[in-house]
């Protein structure tokens, strides 16, 4: 199996995820600037840590779990456990730090990435399956 190929894909499923909840479910319901005139603007350093590390989480954690038992469902609970906790604690941090952080957002926060990081755990053992079953691989006839 391609491990690295694994990995890349992983973080692209998601980064593609969260894409989507920023860009497109997120949009309308926060006010962005109210949080940038604060002062608080995005550490994209430590945001791009982050993608890579629960990659790296999802792609050799909960997904190869999932591949030894040949099962994706712990990779599902596993991806959710993580995704919530991860998600309780971001939030935590953000009511603190951010005065108009409204409480609706929150629940809706915790509840999107507690999905998105269980579905990028069950993609991610799906990928690991193709791979190990060969289907990157160009066969010659």
């Amino acid at each position: 199996m391609n491990f690295f190929l694994h990995f890349l894909a992983t973080l692209l499923i998601f980064l593609s995820l969260d894409v989507i909840w920023l860009k497109f479910l997120l949009d309308g319901l926060v006010d962005y600037p109210a949080v940038y005139r604060y002062g608080n603007r995005p550490n994209w350093a430590m945001a791009e840590i982050y993608y890579i590390l629960m990659s790296v989480w999802l792609a050799f954690g909960a997904a190869y779990k999932s591949m030894v038992y040949n099962d994706a469902a712990p990779a599902f609970l596993d991806g959710w456990k993580v995704g919530f906790r991860f998600s309780v604690i971001y939030a935590s941090v953000n009511m603190v730090f951010f005065q108009p952080w409204p409480l609706e957002l929150i629940v809706l926060d915790i509840a999107w990435v507690t999905f998105s990081t269980a579905m990028a755990a069950v993609a991610s053992y799906a990928i690991g399956v193709w791979l190990t079953s060969g289907g990157s691989q160009v066969r010659k006839v």
